[in-house]
Parts: C-alpha cells; structure tokens; sequence
C-alpha cells in the first residue's frame, strides 16, 4: 500500500503495525479516502467512451486501497486499546457515510451501465465485477429520489455508528467481572483462575470472574458448587442487560439498531432488514429459511428431549435435588460422560493437545492439502506482542502473511475470528496476501504449557480454513478475493479443514502426552468423539435458538 509505511517481508509488503500511532492511523485512513475519491471522480468525470478499464477497473482500485487500509485498521482493532477504540468510533462510520455519498453518484453509475451495454467479450468473472457493482450502486439508492438517497446515508452512517457503539460494549461487558467465593471455585480447572484478581471482603476470599466464554464454560463444566455455577450462568447469559454490577445494557442500543435497519430495508425497497440481507443469498426468501430452521428443530428437539430427561433421571442418581436448570446440564453431561464412557474418566483430553503440536498438526494439514509452508518470522510487525509471525509460501512462491492472535486478554473481544489486511490478488501479482487468525485461548501460568480443549483444537482447523480461504485467493479483482464471495460459501473452506482436524488419522498423530509425548488411545479418542454428541445435540439447539430470534426479530415490518 503506497499510502501509508510498509515493510518488506521476503519480498512481500506486510502492513508496519509497529509504526502505527493514532496520528498515522488517521493519516493513512485519510490518505486512502482521498484516493478513493480522486477516482471515483475521475470516472465521473471521464468524457471517453465507457470502457472496464476506464470505469470497473477504476473502480476496483479505488475500492481495493480503502478496503484493505480500513480492514488493517479492524485487524489492528484486535487489541483494541483505547486508541483504537476510538479510531474505529471515528472512521467506520466516516468510511461508512463517504462510500455511500460516492456510491449515489448516478453519472458514475450510468458510465457502469453503458460500459456493460457495449461489452463484446468480457469473460465470466469481469461480468461478475459487474454484477457486484451494480448492485453496490442500487442498494447505494442510485435511480431513487434525492430525499431517499440522503436518508439512505444517514441511515447506513448512523447504523455503522451503532453497531460499533455495540462491539465496544460487547467487549467491555466480556471484560466484566463478578465476584465469586474462593472455596467454591476449589474444583476449577488448574490455572484457569491464575490471572483473575483477588479481592478480601469480611475475611472471605473473592475470585473476579470475567464474564466471557473463556472463563465461564470450563467453569460450568467442573464447578460442584450448585450456587457458583448458577451466578457464574446468569451473569454471563446476562451480559448486555445491566442486571449485574459493571453489565451495561444494550437494550436501547439494540431497539436502534433494529429500527434502523427496518427502515433501511424499507427505502430499499424491501419488506424487512431479513429480505434485504438475503437478496443475494442462495436462498433468498426468509420464510423458506424460517421453514428450514423449523425442521431443524423438530429433528433435533425430540431427541434432545429424550437425552434431558435421561440425563435428568441420572443426574438425580447422583444426587441432584431437584430438576435440571440450565447452569447444571454442561456440569452433570460432563459428569455423564466420564461415567459412561470409562476410558475418559482417568483421563485429560488436554494434556494431550498441546498449543504448539496442535497448530503445527494444523500447518501440516494445510501442507498436505494444498502445499503451503509456515515460516516463523519474528521480523514480520504485529500488532501485539503475542501475535506470531509467519511468511507464507506455495513452493518456492511467496503469498504473503500469516498473523496468529491465540490468547484471550482484556483488550480483545471474545470469540474467534480471520480477517484480512491485505488481499490477494492479481491486480498485485497475487503475493501480498495478510490474513490474522484470533482465538481466545486462555493464557497458561508462567512455566506452565498451554493445553487446548477439544473445542479450542477444532477451532485453530476451523480458523486456518478461513485464513487459507484469504491466502489462496487467484482471482484478478480485489472485491472477489478470499472470503468476499456468496455469504454462503464462505464456511466451506473452514470446515474442511476442522473436519481434517476431527479425522482419525489425523488427530491421533496430533495428540500425544505433553509430558510423556505417548499418543492418545485411539480407543480414547473413540470414546471421547462418542461423548460429545450429549452436549453437541444441547449447542445446536442452542444455535437454533439464535437463529430463530435473529430471523424473527428482523422479519418485523418497520413501524416507523
């Protein structure tokens, strides 16, 4: 990127994350708006007859330069201090509103259509850049009145305004803690509690729980103590609803953002935000998708059913007093399992699945299918200091570079994710390809290793699809690289690889005794893929739970 400082890494400019303060953050961004512009208006402006590489390919670049300098901003964002908390407040929706006022110029757009018009032999994929543009231009408000473009972009400014406003409290509702008694946690997993604070009061020691994934699923699973499992449940399934000390409510943030997008959906042209957001899907009515979700559940639910009431009739062999709540299922279908399935039970999943092992075991499958190399490289800049490094390379080719993010910390928010700072393409010889992966594995004791559970080894597989997905990329146009493609497809290569992670073969060869380096059983391995189908069979109903209310609540007609 010629806008802003780059270094060079094996021949591939990788972004200076080093270099970046806020006053170059702003500069960058700025530049890169200004080129944006610049082009824009030189096809406006073009009296020529419309050609691709006097408008598309224009286009495109214009496109390419701030889409990749605003995405390095959101890859930066992954240690989201306070600078770049409000880096973001200020430019997405700056970035937002700037798009969207190009996006509306009709001269722009009338060159787009003319140019297709005379096209003779464009190949699929220039038909395609086509498509895609148009479309960006029509959902801009191009051919709608003057007073529906404007409160086009006010609503997409103001919708790029809210939902950053709610990332931002999403992670500081993730970094909420809540006070637990210390005995109570006395069968927490070793070192999963170490970097929690400690706090005395009347003589009783307190444990700060962070209210995230991370912290609060293993607990759930270990916790004996009825009490803490439940406090521990209703403030981490009560984030964003104010109901604990610290917990800020999202409630009226959310009732915006859905307004908004409904009335959004509506000066569009369509019936709600659900039918908008699936115009281009592989199924675009929201009643078949509803249908779907519908015949999921019934499938699942009566067998779910049958696996609760089992596990409540055990559950009160073990002593459980009373029914099932939902703080006590993750803890008696662990129980259940190690009960029934005997090889589990003197035995830790995680001291056979070792953070280095499993993300080499990772590299090579990536080798085996594809014939990519990683290659440690210190000198690569990162953004924080446990992100690592690594040039990538197909043969003697470079494609460019791997960020890994692995461990969870208060600046970043919670989940797991790829992005992209740089994508790969030919317009740039196909070789300067960045892509981060970010988990949030809980950071090991000092001197201690970092040990996954199964869940965290699926999800390095599942991440590295996403990022081989960015690094691969051979398509000519920018806007098509990676995982810019039909929202649907954009799983596939993930799960490809997180079923290579799940295979036998491979799995077996991964997991071996962090102490001891002897391989895992396969007769373990067996059981323990056996006993997950309990709790695998209450997520996805979980899932569809989700789903459900995301569907349901943006199918409401806007009321205005």
């Amino acid at each position: 990127m010629s806008n802003w400082p780059t270094t060079s890494v094996h021949g591939v400019n990788a972004v200076n994350f080093d270099f970046m303060t806020t006053a170059n953050w702003n500069e960058a961004l700025s530049s890169a708006v200004e080129g944006y512009l610049q082009r824009v208006n030189t096809v406006a402006q073009d009296v020529s007859v419309p050609t691709f590489e006097n408008t598309l390919l224009v286009l495109e670049h214009a496109s390419s330069v701030l889409s990749d300098t605003f995405s390095a901003l959101m890859c930066a964002k992954s240690h989201a201090t306070e600078e770049m908390l409000e880096l973001t407040s200020t430019w997405s929706p700056r970035i937002t509103q700037i798009c969207a006022e190009a996006l509306q110029n009709e001269e722009v757009f009338a060159r787009l259509q003319a140019a297709h018009r005379a096209n003779e032999n464009w190949s699929a994929e220039q038909i395609k850049l086509y498509e895609d543009w148009a479309w960006e231009f029509k959902e801009a408000g191009c051919g709608l009145s003057v007073s529906d473009k404007q409160r086009i972009c006010e609503l997409k400014t103001e919708l790029s305004r809210l939902e950053t406003e709610f990332d931002h409290l999403n992670l500081k509702n993730a970094n909420n803690t809540i006070p637990v008694r210390a005995k109570q946690l006395s069968a927490a997993p070793e070192g999963l509690l170490d970097q929690c604070a400690r706090a005395q009061k009347d003589g009783v020691e307190y444990v700060c729980i962070p209210v995230n994934s991370a912290h609060v699923e293993p607990l759930l699973e270990t916790l004996p103590d009825r009490a803490a499992r439940e406090q521990l449940w209703r403030a981490w399934t009560g984030r964003g609803k104010g109901q604990t000390e610290g917990d800020v409510s999202t409630a009226d943030l959310t009732q915006s953002i859905l307004r908004a997008r409904g009335e959004l959906a509506t000066v569009l042209g369509y019936t709600n935000w659900a039918e908008y957001m699936m115009a281009r899907r592989m199924e675009s009515a929201p009643d078949a998708i509803l249908k779907v979700l519908r015949t999921t559940w019934d499938s699942l639910n009566s067998a779910a059913k049958d696996n609760l009431a089992h596990l409540q009739s055990w559950s009160e062999d073990q002593g459980l007093p009373d029914s099932l709540q939902p703080w006590d299922v993750p803890y008696y279908s662990h129980l259940y399992q190690q009960e029934h399935y005997n090889l589990l039970k003197d035995i830790n999943i995680k001291e056979y699945l070792p953070l280095p092992v499993v993300r080499q075991a990772a590299f090579n499958a990536a080798t085996q299918l594809f014939g990519v190399t990683f290659e440690e490289d210190p000198t690569i800049p990162t953004y924080h200091p446990d992100a690592v490094g690594y040039v990538v390379r197909d043969g003697d080719h470079t494609l460019g570079t791997l960020l890994v993010d692995d461990f969870a910390r208060p600046s970043k928010e919670p989940g797991a994710w790829m992005n992209v700072f740089a994508a790969a393409h030919q317009l740039n010889g196909g070789n300067n390809a960045g892509v981060i992966n970010v988990l949030n594995i809980p950071v090991s004791p000092p001197g201690t290793p970092t040990l996954l559970s199964y869940d965290e080894m699926i999800t390095i597989f599942h991440e590295l699809g996403h990022g081989l997905h960015g690094l691969l990329g051979k398509t000519t146009y920018p806007s098509h690289s990676g995982t810019n493609v039909s929202r649907d497809f954009v799983e596939l290569p993930s799960q490809l690889l997180e079923n290579w992670g799940n295979n036998p073969e491979c799995f077996l060869n991964m997991a071996q005794h962090w102490k001891t380096h002897e391989k895992m059983p396969a007769e373990v391995f067996a059981q323990m893929k056996e006993g997950t189908f309990l709790s695998e069979r209450f997520m996805k109903i979980a899932y569809l739970q989700s789903a459900f209310t995301d569907l349901l609540m943006h199918t409401r007609p806007y009321q205005g």
